[in-house]
C-alpha cells in the first residue's frame, strides 16, 4: 500500500510539472558546434556581444577548427574594445583559412581600435586583395586613412565603397566628415543629405550635418540637426558634445557644461568632451578640474593629429599657470610648440609662465617670438609691456601698451588695460594704475585676468 501511495504521489508530481512547465523543444537545445554557432550569430545580430562570446566559446570547445567562429568572436571582442584577444582570434582563424576575408577585416578593425592605423591598413589591403569587392574593407581602410590625416586616400576608399554599395549611409556620413575636415562644406552637405535621404532617422548623419552647419556659421540649423539627433538617440554622446560647443559659442556656459557632462557620462573614451569641459573649467577658474580633464583628454587622444594634441597641452599649460604651477605649465607649452611650431599663443603663455618665475628676459624672448609669428597680438604686446616695466624699461613698456590697445578688439581690451595699469603702477603712478586695473575687474569675464588685477590692486592699496 505504501508503495502504491508513493507511486501515485510521484505520478501526480510529474503531471503537475507537465502543466506548469512549458514543453521542451529538444530541437532548440544545441547539440553541436554548429548549433552553438548559429545561436551566436543570432546574438551578434542583436548586438548581444557577451552572449555571443559565450556561445562561440561553447562552439569552439566542441570544434577548435571552426574558423568562422574564431572570426566572429574576434568581431565581438572588437565591439567590446578587447583588441588583443580579438587579434589573437583572427590570427587563429587566418591560420585555419588563409583565404577567408572577414578575419582580415576584423583584425584591421582591432588594430584601428588600438590606434595602430597603418597596421590596420595592411589588414584591409589583404582583405581587398582576396576580394576586390569587399566593400567594408574599403570603408574601414578609408577611416584608417582619415585617422592618419591622409584625406585624399580616405576619399578614394569611400568613393570605391559607395561605388559598390551606393546607398550606404555610414560611408556617405564618413565621407561627409572628411569633407568637413577639408572645409569643403558643400560636398559634405551633399553626403550628409544623401545619407538622410536613404534614412531620415540616421543619427550620425544628423550629427555630422549639424557640425558642418556650425562650422559654416549657421548655429540655428546646427542646433536643429543636433537636437533632432539627440531626440532620436538620447544616448548619442557626440551630438551632446557638438551641441554644447554651439551653445558655448552663444555664451550659455552653464548649458554647455551640462552638455559636456552628459557626453562624458555616455562615452568616457572620446577626448573631445573632456577637452571642451576643461576649457569651460578654465573660464570658471576651476583649474584643478581643468587639469584633470586635459590629462584625461591627452590619455585618450594619443593617436590624434599633432595640432589637436598641441591644443590640449596648451590649455593644460594655461590651467597650470592659473594654478601657480608654472614649471608644469612651461613643460606643456614646450610640448605644444614642438607639435605646432607656429603656435603663437603657446609662446605668449610660456612667456607669462616665465614672468611668473621672475625670469623676464626669457619671457620677453617668448613674447618676441609670438609677435613675430602673429603681429596683431594684444596679449603678447600687453605682457611684454609688463615685463619691460619690471626691468624698468618704461619707454619700451609704454610703446607696447600703445600697440596692445591698437590691436585689441572688444574681447581683448581688458588685457591692454591690465598691462597699462601694471606699467603705470610700476612707474609710480598709483592712482592711474588703480583706475585701469579697476576697469579689468569690472569688465573682464576672464577670472584669471580679474585675479591678476585684484592682486595688483591689493598690493598697491597696501603699499
Amino acid at each position: 500500500m505504501a508503495r502504491l501511495y508513493n507511486f501515485l504521489i510521484r505520478a501526480c508530481f510529474l503531471m503537475a510539472l507537465a502543466v506548469v512547465l512549458p514543453a521542451c523543444s529538444w530541437s532548440s537545445v544545441p547539440r553541436s558546434s554548429e548549433d552553438y554557432y548559429k545561436q551566436a550569430l543570432t546574438l551578434l545580430s542583436n548586438k548581444d556581444y557577451d552572449g555571443a562570446i559565450t556561445q562561440l566559446n561553447k562552439a569552439l570547445r566542441l570544434d577548435p577548427t571552426l574558423a568562422e567562429a574564431l572570426s566572429d568572436r574576434c568581431f565581438a571582442y572588437v565591439q567590446k574594445g578587447i583588441y588583443n584577444r580579438a587579434i589573437a582570434d583572427c590570427d587563429d582563424a587566418i591560420k585555419l583559412k588563409p583565404k577567408m576575408v572577414r578575419p582580415y577585416i576584423h583584425r584591421g578593425a582591432a588594430y584601428s581600435g588600438k590606434g595602430e592605423f597603418y597596421s590596420a591598413i595592411d589588414e584591409f589591403d589583404a582583405a581587398i586583395k582576396l576580394d576586390p569587392e569587399a566593400q567594408e574593407a574599403y570603408h574601414q581602410r578609408g577611416n584608417a586613412y582619415y585617422a592618419e590625416q591622409e584625406y585624399d586616400y580616405a576619399l578614394e576608399d569611400f568613393d570605391k565603397a559607395l561605388e559598390i554599395v551606393p546607398k550606404d549611409q555610414a560611408v556617405n556620413t564618413d565621407r561627409g566628415w572628411t569633407y568637413v575636415k577639408l572645409k569643403e562644406f558643400d560636398l559634405a552637405f551633399k553626403d550628409f543629405d544623401n545619407a538622410l535621404k536613404f534614412d531620415p532617422s540616421y543619427v550620425p548623419a544628423l550629427d555630422g550635418r549639424g557640425w558642418a552647419y556650425y562650422n559654416k556659421g549657421d548655429s540655428t540649423k546646427a542646433l536643429k540637426d543636433l537636437n533632432r539627433a539627440i531626440e532620436l538617440d538620447p544616448r548619442y554622446a557626440s551630438a551632446y558634445n557638438n551641441r554644447a560647443v554651439v551653445i558655448e559659442t552663444q555664451g550659455d556656459i552653464a548649458r554647455a557644461l551640462e552638455g559636456y557632462n552628459k557626453a562624458i557620462e555616455l562615452d568616457q573614451t572620446s577626448f573631445y568632451a573632456f577637452y571642451n569641459r576643461g576649457r569651460i573649467y578654465i573660464s570658471l577658474g576651476k583649474h584643478d578640474a581643468a587639469i584633470s580633464d586635459f590629462t584625461q583628454a591627452l590619455d585618450l587622444a594619443y593617436f590624434e593629429d599633432d595640432d589637436t594634441q598641441a591644443d590640449i597641452y596648451f590649455y593644460r599649460g594655461v590651467a597650470y599657470v592659473g594654478n601657480d604651477g608654472c614649471d608644469c605649465a612651461i613643460k606643456d607649452f614646450d610640448w605644444a610648440i614642438e607639435l605646432k611650431s607656429d603656435f603663437y599663443q603657446a609662446y605668449t603663455w610660456r612667456g607669462i609662465a616665465h614672468a611668473s618665475r621672475l625670469d623676464y628676459t626669457q619671457a620677453i624672448q617668448d613674447y618676441d617670438q609670438s609677435i613675430k609669428i602673429h603681429t596683431d597680438n594684444t596679449w603678447a604686446y600687453s605682457f611684454r609691456a609688463v615685463a619691460y616695466a619690471e626691468k624698468a624699461d618704461f619707454k619700451r613698456a609704454l610703446e607696447d601698451v600703445k600697440k596692445a590697445f591698437l590691436w585689441s578688439g572688444t574681447a581683448d581690451t581688458e588685457v591692454a588695460y591690465l598691462a597699462r595699469g601694471m606699467v603705470l603702477a610700476l612707474q609710480g603712478e598709483k592712482q592711474k594704475g588703480l583706475h585701469d586695473l579697476g576697469i579689468v575687474v569690472e569688465l573682464s569675464r576672464d577670472p584669471w585676468l580679474r585675479l591678476q588685477a585684484q592682486k595688483k590692486m591689493k598690493a598697491l592699496e597696501n603699499y
